[in-house]
């Protein structure tokens, strides 16, 4: 295996319905994917509230009828994937100040321009 490539072999693939059901009752509440407009602060509260919930012993929320494990993993993911849209943005934006700070060199003899 390339360490340079994805494992996706090691994700946990059987968690994903659970986890997915758990989003889609998020959305039939809250709207679709309305999760991407918000901050993620607000999912890193949603996790730990479940969180809590789990130490102190309550297993099933009783707003969804759903694990609290479930809506856990469901905000850390959220979490995650808006964290990576802003380091992305943040990517983007560092490779277009670099471009407008580069000199604009002629193709060298024997290559053509794009």
């Amino acid at each position: 295996m390339s360490p340079e490539k994805p494992q996706y072999s090691a994700f946990p693939w059987k968690a994903c319905p659970k986890i997915m059901e758990t989003l889609i009752d998020g959305a039939k509440k809250h709207g679709w994917r309305t999760w991407q407009k918000r901050d993620k602060a607000f999912f890193l509260e949603a996790y730990l509230r479940h969180h809590m919930s789990m130490v102190s012993g309550e297993e099933i929320d009783p707003e969804s009828g759903y694990p609290h494990m479930w809506h856990a993993a469901a905000n850390l993911l959220i979490y995650i994937d808006l964290e990576s849209r802003e380091e992305a943005i943040k990517l983007a934006a560092d490779i277009e100040r670099t471009k407008q700070s580069t000199p604009d060199f002629p193709a060298p003899q024997g290559f053509t321009e794009r």
